[in-house]
């Protein structure tokens, strides 16, 4: 079916690009799920049902992969066929002494200070916003080697953060 072949923006009718309207994703989203649950075909052909199984799960990708950014980026880098080994790191030494500092903080926080956690998780959430609208711009002007580079970073920033957040509430 057709459906298959739609890349997941046209599949929800979104325009293609980093900044996308998650409200109206969700509502497509549920609009596709009531059109093509698999419990809907109950009584149909086993053809039909194996195709309803097909596109649920296909729309299920396509939704979990448009609704998170970094699945985004990765997405929007791969239908626009850049390719990039993974096991290629940044040559970016800042960014690389960057990581190296935020490691060591996590490894040196003895006393769980609350309030050094907060402001840590500001300072990251600061360059998290600063990378989004890097890779927004990279996007618009097709550097995609350059919205890769800080899709690298903000992977790092948002494990990071996340890191953070568990030992803020352990």
């Amino acid at each position: 079916m057709d459906i298959l072949k739609k890349n997941y923006f046209d599949l929800f009718g979104i325009e293609e690009g980093i900044d996308i309207n998650i409200s109206s994703l969700d509502k497509k989203y549920n609009h596709l799920q009531q059109q093509f649950h698999p419990d809907k075909y109950a009584n149909s052909s086993s053809h039909e049902k194996r195709l309803a199984l097909q596109i649920s799960s296909y729309v299920n990708d396509a939704y979990i992969t448009l609704g998170d950014l970094v699945k985004r980026i990765e997405y929007i880098l791969k239908i626009n066929n850049f390719n990039k080994d993974e096991s290629e790191t940044i040559k970016d030494s800042d960014f690389l002494l960057e990581q190296i500092q935020y490691n060591e903080f996590v490894d040196n926080l003895q006393s769980k200070d609350q309030e050094e956690i907060r402001s840590y998780k500001n300072d990251i959430s600061k360059k998290i916003h600063s990378a989004v609208e890097i890779t927004k711009q990279s996007y618009k002007d097709n550097d995609f080697a350059n919205l890769w580079n800080h899709l690298s970073k903000l992977r790092f920033y948002i494990k990071h953060v996340n890191e953070l957040t568990n030992l803020e509430n352990n």
